[in-house]
């Protein structure tokens, strides 16, 4: 990440800030809290937060007709609508837009109110002859009264259909504006994004002066925009970030493993130059998941599951579709591990298991389940040591950590083991005094809860066996294959949701209780470039 100090002549800020949030690529700071003798730039955003309110009461009145369905409203909606627009609109054509909304909701709303009038002018007409006449019915059809009753009635009818169909183009166009309203509410937020912006410019005389972060990758992108927008006017300089400074961090991962991003900023982002721990998540999480959630069938539902999620959610959704996707992959390594263990919806179908199945090695799959902790432990001790967040203290838990392994795995290694697990406690003893005890006693525990990883497991095999066991027990003919297949269907479709919570859950705790308390601070600070927003509006 480099600084970016840029001076453009007053003339050409306009241009040069349109074409910065068309880039996307510079984190503005206030550039006044460098250089004292700065001025504010001027801006019209009390009219522009005035104008935002305004179309918020229009969306809130036009909205009962354009609700969106629950399904929409969960995933998002099949069709966004998009309106095609110039770049570098004004503040003064949007607000023409509205008002012309405003004029003729208005003008909607006084043509019902008039023809409700005329009804009820009408109804109060009918019920007075009524009243006159006492009994209209018995009147001879020449009267007058009659007569009168009787256009009135028409005028009523026609008044009626008057009303139905003012209603019905006040329909039509609650659609259709709230639609408009939408874009002109985010083609107004564009404005205000770039107004928010010119808030941490300065000026001084016919010059403008502003500051930013911008990634390395895009030095020259950025260069070539400005010169080009501020027509040659512009002086600007890149520089390092000093050591004391923290600049935003831009997560740049595989496009395989950019969802699991999500899981890693939602526990926070890496500090400057720390370590990303996505790319070792996606790997250890995956695997974790399909451990405990071992099963073909299972698998193959919520691959199939996440995947159909995945492109119903909009692009909208970002969490959402990284999350569909990242169930997907879990459902993926369920399969794995599945083929494994020989499993198939407890038993549904007989699959022979690639190594063995977990019910006939339940001690082994619980010691598979410590070494996964102790390998997982170690990773994280030395991204700590990576991380140059001290070398003392994770080479001490190491040597405390893998003395003891191979000290009870590997008996003929007792003396050269003894005298590892001796160091890493001495200097563990030396950087903590008494706190070693409590940190061998949490490094214990922390280990003791990758237990969690065997025990889902086998609880998830007991769980569909048991299903299948039950299924299996109901008697045959016509009425027991409906019964068992509905009874199956339910059940498994409780095992798939329930045990998918759990294990998610419980692998995502691992990874933030255990994995990351010793290396990752998440105290980092997000890239959040200056930018468009694009999600009704389309930028020509």
């Amino acid at each position: 990440m480099l600084k970016l100090f840029c001076i453009i002549h007053e003339s050409t800020l306009e241009q040069v800030v349109e074409q910065l949030q068309h880039l996307a690529c510079v984190q503005f700071f206030n550039v006044r809290e460098h250089f004292r003798f700065l001025k504010p730039v001027d801006t019209r955003k009390k009219e522009i937060l005035a104008l935002e309110e305004r179309i918020s009461v229009l969306l809130a009145d036009l909205k009962s007709e354009a609700r969106a369905s629950f399904l929409e409203r969960l995933i998002g909606p099949k069709v966004v609508p998009v309106e095609i627009i110039e770049r570098g609109e004004s503040f003064d054509k949007i607000e023409r837009e509205v008002e012309e909304v405003e004029r003729a909701y208005l003008a909607f709303c006084e043509k019902l109110s008039e023809i409700h009038r005329e009804l009820k002018e009408v109804e109060e007409e009918i019920s007075r002859v009524k009243r006159e006449a006492i009994d209209i019915e018995a009147l001879p059809e020449d009267s007058d009264l009659k007569r009168r009753y009787e256009e009135l009635g028409q005028e009523r009818e026609a008044k009626e259909r008057r009303l139905h169909e003012a209603e019905a183009e006040l329909t039509l166009f609650k659609k259709k504006s709230y639609s408009h309203l939408l874009a002109l509410k985010e083609r107004l937020k564009n404005i205000k994004i770039r107004v928010e912006a010119l808030e941490k410019f300065g000026r001084s005389r016919s010059i403008i002066i502003f500051a930013g972060w911008v990634p390395e990758k895009h030095r020259e992108r950025v260069r070539s925009a400005i010169e080009e927008a501020a027509r040659g006017l512009a002086i600007l300089e890149f520089y390092p970030p000093g050591k004391d400074e923290s600049p935003p961090i831009l997560l740049e991962n595989p496009r395989i493993i950019k969802p699991y991003e999500v899981l890693t900023t939602t526990y926070g982002l890496p500090e400057y130059n720390g370590i990303d721990p996505t790319p070792i998540l996606a790997i250890t999480f995956t695997a974790m998941f399909g451990m405990m959630f071992a099963d073909v069938g299972y698998g193959l539902a919520l691959s199939l599951l996440g995947l159909i999620l995945y492109f119903l959610t909009t692009h909208r959704e970002r969490v959402l579709k990284d999350i569909n996707l990242i169930v997907f992959y879990a459902g993926t390594a369920s399969v794995f591990f599945g083929l494994l263990a020989g499993e198939f919806f407890g038993g549904l179908l007989e699959i022979k298991p690639l190594l063995g199945s977990y019910m006939q090695n339940i001690q082994l799959l619980l010691a598979l389940s410590f070494l996964l902790g102790i390998t997982h432990i170690s990773i994280s001790l030395l991204s700590r040591v990576v991380s140059l967040r001290g070398v003392s203290y994770p080479l001490s838990l190491l040597f405390i950590l893998w003395g003891s392994v191979v000290y009870l795995a590997l008996p003929q290694f007792k003396a050269p083991s003894s005298l590892i697990l001796i160091a890493g406690i001495a200097l563990l003893a030396r950087d903590k005094g008494l706190e070693a005890i409590e940190e061998l006693i949490a490094l214990t525990a922390n280990i003791i809860s990758y237990a969690r990883v065997g025990a889902l497991a086998v609880i998830h095999v007991t769980m569909a066996r048991l299903l299948m066991g039950v299924v299996e027990s109901i008697q045959d003919g016509v009425v027991g294959v409906i019964i068992a297949t509905f009874l199956f269907a339910l059940g498994a479709a409780f095992i798939l949701a329930s045990s998918t919570f759990i294990v998610f859950i419980q692998s995502l705790r691992l990874h933030w209780l255990e994995f990351f308390r010793r290396f990752y601070s998440g105290k980092g600070e997000m890239f959040k470039p200056f930018a468009y927003i694009h999600e009704y509006i389309y930028l020509l």
